[in-house]
Order: C-alpha cells, then sequence, then structure tokens
C-alpha cells in the first residue's frame, strides 16, 4: 500500500490556545487523535483545560501524547485475539510496547504525527514562527525503553533558507501556517521527512536528531 496522508480525527469543539491570533482569525481545528499512515499506530490526546470568564474563553493546561497498537483480533494464535471480542472493528491496546508524553503549558496543543512502528512521533507547533522558538518536536522512543526521548527540537532557520523566512515573512497567519503546503513522512522507520513548500526535502534521523537537506525531487 503506498503512503497517504494521515487522517485526523477532528473534535467537535475549538479551544483558544494561540495568544497572538486576532480575535476574527479562523482558528484551526483542536485535533485529538491521529493514526499513523498504515492505520495501525494511534495517538490519542488527553487534554485538561480550565475556562476563565464563566466559560468564555479556555486554556490548555497540560496535553498527555497516548500511543496505542492496532490488536489483531483474527490473526491465527494472537493471544489478544482470545480475550477480547471477534468483530471487524479495531481495537488499540495498552500493551508494553506503547507509550505516552506529557507536556505543560499553552504551547503543548500541537500537531500529532506518528510512525507506522509506533516508535516515533513528531509534533507540529501551531505558535507562529518566531527566531529562535521550537516549531517541531521529535521523540523516539526504543523497543523495551520505559519511556521516549527528546531527540531533537527545530526552528523555522533549521528547516528553512534565510530568503525563504523573508519571503514569507509577517505574512504567515492562523489559516496558513508554517506547515502548510508541506508533507510529513517516514519513509523509514528511521527518518522523519519533510518537504517544504517550494518541495525543498528535509530529513530527520529519529534515534540522533541528526537533521540533513536533501536535492529537490
Amino acid at each position: 500500500m503506498s503512503m497517504r496522508r494521515i487522517y485526523y480525527l477532528v473534535a467537535a469543539s475549538v479551544v483558544t490556545f494561540i495568544a497572538a491570533q486576532a480575535a476574527a482569525s479562523p482558528l484551526p481545528p483542536t485535533v485529538q487523535a491521529a493514526l499513523s499512515a498504515n492505520g495501525r499506530v494511534l495517538c490519542y490526546m488527553e487534554m485538561k483545560e480550565h475556562s476563565d470568564d464563566g466559560g468564555a474563553s479556555y486554556h490548555v493546561d497540560s496535553v498527555t501524547y497516548h500511543i496505542y497498537t492496532f490488536a489483531e483480533t483474527r490473526s491465527p494464535g494472537s493471544y489478544i485475539g482470545t480475550l477480547i471480542p471477534a468483530t471487524d472493528g479495531r481495537f488499540w491496546t495498552n500493551f508494553a510496547d506503547d507509550w505516552s508524553i506529557t507536556l505543560t503549558g499553552s504551547g503543548s496543543l500541537k500537531w500529532p504525527i506518528v510512525s507506522d512502528d509506533g516508535a516515533t512521533l513528531a509534533l507540529l507547533s501551531y505558535d507562529l514562527p518566531i527566531e529562535n522558538s521550537p516549531l517541531l518536536e521529535v521523540y523516539h522512543r526504543d523497543r523495551g525503553a520505559r519511556s521516549p526521548s527528546l531527540v531533537g527540537s527545530y526552528t523555522l532557520a533549521d528547516l528553512w533558507k534565510p530568503d525563504e523566512i523573508k519571503s514569507v515573512e509577517n505574512r504567515i497567519v492562523i489559516n496558513d501556517m508554517w506547515y502548510s503546503s508541506g508533507v510529513f513522512t517516514f519513509p523509514s522507520p528511521s527518518e522523519l521527512e519533510y518537504t517544504d513548500r517550494w518541495h525543498k526535502i528535509t530529513r530527520i534521523n529519529v534515534t540522533t536528531g541528526e537533521l540533513t537537506h536533501v536535492s529537490k525531487r
């Protein structure tokens, strides 16, 4: 099966979480779950928030990103298949290979992209691109490890050239964010690939955090 875009489950409500936005600007949807490209790994987001002004506005206190793996209910000899109902639907388990991370503060709500093997989670920031402000974080957990590690945190200057940043300076808004017109994929378990709006490719090693710029396709 060819790589396809990650499907996002969009929540019914919208949370105000970017302080710099104008009141009349359209808000991005509040994502609460994401599937890997192969549909076998689920990233579920558990948000804790509080309201001010009698519910007039909401603020995110923390977000926990849970990584769950699809349980094969019909596989021959499947242990999990003997414990849950037989169905054509899908179940996501929280066995030893699954994990989670918790981020706190107003910037904890991000776009999640999870790898097909469930070992890597990339988080894209909603924040407007400010110099030296991290916009992309990559977390990875080795098999058998108790917790994931942050392997890399990247600013716009790490991903774009200076003239590219200048060309969109003061023009990036809520409905045209830094990641707009870009594509994020995992071509292999060891790499995250970002193709930007100019079709330039950046690859990130998900275990070392090393970033490599390559020529256009």
